[in-house]
């Protein structure tokens, strides 16, 4: 029922038209990797979720080397926070669902082989992260 309602807002939605049909080139240089960066610390919340703080506020991104059996979800959370009561990304004002307006999260799907997962396209900020879905420590 609230799918079917959320539907029925979206055909009330205003469509706004292109402000440029064509697409162009970003006006800066490109995001290079300068330095990898091992966490400071780590630790386990609840049995396959792992929390890793690397000391400082990034724009980067988390690489992970894994392998799951074939159809296992593996998920990848940043943040720039955590709840300082409970050590854990959950109900973090703002920074932790969106940040900036954009949700930092990244879902795998295994396919049985050894995984070295990077994102291509995009960047995070962020001081923590979050790894859930392993069924072994991830290894920092």
């Amino acid at each position: 029922m609230a799918e079917l309602k959320f539907f029925a807002q979206l055909e009330t939605s205003k469509r706004n038209p292109s402000s440029s049909s064509k697409i162009v080139t970003q006006y800066f240089n490109p995001i290079r990797k300068i330095r990898t960066i091992s966490p400071v610390k780590s630790w386990q919340r609840g049995e396959k979720t792992w929390v890793f703080d690397i000391g400082e506020n990034i724009s980067g991104w988390v690489r992970l080397k894994f392998n799951q059996p074939s159809g296992s979800t593996v998920r990848i959370r940043c943040t720039e926070m955590i709840d300082q009561n409970t050590n854990s990304l959950k109900n973090v004002p703002k920074s932790f669902w969106i940040c900036h307006g954009i949700s930092q999260k990244h879902t795998i799907i295994d396919d049985g082989n050894t995984q070295v997962w990077e994102p291509k396209f995009s960047y995070q900020g962020f001081r923590y992260f979050e790894i859930s879905g392993l069924d072994n420590p991830p290894k920092s």
